[in-house]
């Protein structure tokens, strides 16, 4: 665990993995078998 100093440094960390995470759709589809996920248009 990690303590931070304002909320919107935690609000600039969860962001930045959920754009990883958005580039990784397919990987991430093929991982957990979930071949109903829907897909999503990065912005």
């Amino acid at each position: 665990n990690k303590a931070f100093d304002t909320i919107e440094l935690v609000e600039d960390i969860v962001e930045h993995r959920c754009r990883q995470l958005l580039q990784q759709q397919k990987l991430i589809q093929r991982l957990t078998f979930y071949h109903w996920w829907p897909e999503v248009k990065v912005a």
